[in-house]
């Protein structure tokens, strides 16, 4: 039994850096999760992907959908992703991620979902702000500027 298995848990620094060794079965280098001048909370997000991930991981490995050196390779893909600046950034690894592997687009689908709705919350906080100040002209931007779409 790997030994992820028996610890699902673990506490950090990483719990997939003391579940997957390197090949030669040294840890690999523990990347900090964000970079020194992200949110801090974002740390606490990039921790509950990396438990999701693992979750999905361990079932991929029950249900004989991965074996245990595919579960390693994505674990340590999903380490170099690391650090992260912001959840833009996140959610662009991840989504690379979520391109090469079902388990990794299980966790991207999930958090995206999640990350949009609170971006779209904050925007209409924001132009709730501004109609409440007469500013409707500047609720209108701040609408189009949350929605823009790339090249336009």
């Amino acid at each position: 039994m790997l030994p992820f298995l028996l610890s699902p848990l673990a506490n950090p620094p990483h719990l997939l850096y003391y579940h997957y060794m390197d090949q030669d079965n040294t840890p690999p280098n523990n990347p900090p999760l964000i970079t020194p001048n992200a949110d801090p909370a974002l740390a606490t997000t990039v921790e509950s992907i990396e438990r999701e991930l693992l979750t999905e991981i361990m079932q991929a490995i029950q249900h004989n959908e991965m074996t245990p050196d595919d579960a390693q390779k994505l674990a340590q893909e999903f380490l170099r992703l690391l650090p992260v600046q912001d959840k833009q950034d996140l959610l662009a690894k991840l989504r690379n991620l979520g391109d090469k592997n079902k388990q990794a687009k299980f966790v991207y689908n999930s958090y995206a979902a999640e990350l949009e709705e609170q971006k779209r919350q904050q925007t209409l906080d924001i132009m709730h702000q501004h109609l409440q100040n007469g500013n409707i002209d500047q609720a209108l931007l701040v609408a189009k500027e949350a929605y823009a779409k790339p090249n336009s």
